[in-house]
């Protein structure tokens, strides 16, 4: 079963389900087609079965495509500020800790920081 979802509605259905594999298989790969209105759906067993969607549902109209950006751009932007955070709360961790990670060539990866730390 492969589920259609509109990303710009607060919905917990899909507006669209298709049956795209044989019973008790699973969906291994997919691909659209350049213009949107095709799937071709790949299964575990190694068929592949090539569905048309409705045009509703293949091109979307301006608004939709300009409202998936913004809340793209949005969601990108919170994550890095999420990711910047972190960085920072691990940095006062380990000052705290009356260590400092910092290089001259700025911060180091967790990799090395642990490599680092277990010497």
């Amino acid at each position: 079963v492969m589920d259609i979802w509109n990303l710009n509605k607060d919905s917990e259905l899909p507006i669209e389900t298709i049956v795209a594999t044989e019973k008790e298989r699973t969906v291994s790969k997919i691909a659209f087609s350049n213009d949107g209105r095709k799937i071709a759906v790949g299964s575990s067993s190694g068929s592949t079965k090539i569905f048309t969607l409705h045009e509703k549902l293949a091109l979307p109209v301006e608004e939709d495509a300009k409202k998936f950006y913004e809340s793209m751009q949005a969601r990108i932007q919170l994550t890095s500020q999420f990711q910047s955070q972190m960085e920072s709360e691990k940095m006062r961790q380990h000052q705290y800790a009356g260590k400092s990670y910092a290089s001259s060539s700025g911060l180091q990866s967790i990799t090395s920081l642990l490599n680092k730390s277990d010497k």
